[in-house]
């Protein structure tokens, strides 16, 4: 049996009394323990030297939580932004509705007139003491049934040409409708109008008043550029000079 030596035990002693482990009581109990167990003292002594794990000290009373860091910009510019009104989410969710209903009163837009009809608007204007500015009638008969009165846009070229007692004279006392053409009414336009003005009246007058299409009718192409022209000396239409 093997003793242990008086100077380890009282520095055993003055170790543990300075980890705040015990002091001459548990020195004695080691060396109890060192008579009675050997070797197996050395093995306690060292075991209850390892220093404890210390408990992280209680916050003290009366001392303020610590302020929390700033928000990041994008998380504080979401708080800032202004929420949409529970009663707003009803009026939202009908916007699309509302706009579609919207849209579908409008009127479609007008169609910009070019070419003949923009030249026989403006060659119009003399006709319009007689039958209107707007075809609806005066002095003149009205111009809503010029199309039925002149089912071939031949005959209408022929009409404005000649006038009223020109087609007495060469034609016949009646429209190519069946009604009788009264004497003196029509002024011949023949030798105050261009060629084209002459056809592009008669081209406004069926497209504007009659809701004749030109085009079906070969009067003018899809730009409105005129197609033919009213030849008098042979009473037929010629296509336009190229150029």
């Amino acid at each position: 049996m093997t003793e242990v030596p008086d100077y380890l035990l009282q520095r055993s002693r003055e170790r543990r009394s300075a980890l705040g482990l015990g002091g001459d009581e548990d020195g004695g109990a080691l060396a109890a323990t060192g008579d009675a167990g050997g070797g197996a003292p050395a093995t306690a002594s060292a075991a209850s030297a390892t220093p404890a794990v210390a408990a992280p000290a209680p916050i003290a009373p009366g001392v303020p939580d610590p302020e929390p860091s700033a928000p990041a910009p994008n998380v504080e510019a979401a708080l800032r932004r202004k929420r949409v009104p529970l009663w707003a989410l009803p009026v939202v969710a009908l916007l699309p509705l509302w706009g579609y209903v919207y849209a579908g009163t409008l009127e479609p837009p007008t169609v910009e007139a070019s070419g003949a009809l923009v030249v026989g608007e403006e060659a119009y204007g003399a006709c319009a003491s007689c039958h209107g500015a707007g075809g609806a009638g005066g002095s003149g008969p009205a111009l809503d049934s010029v199309g039925t009165t002149f089912e071939e846009a031949l005959e209408h070229a022929q009409w404005v040409y000649i006038g009223s007692q020109g087609w007495l004279d060469e034609v016949g006392d009646s429209y190519p409708d069946g009604r009788p053409v009264g004497g003196g009414g029509m002024p011949a336009w023949g030798e105050t109008l261009t060629a084209e003005e002459l056809m592009s009246v008669v081209v406004y007058e069926r497209t504007e008043f009659g809701g004749l299409d030109p085009v079906e009718e070969g009067l003018i192409d899809e730009e409105g550029n005129l197609l033919v022209e009213y030849d008098a000396e042979a009473n037929e239409f010629v296509d336009v000079p190229a150029g």
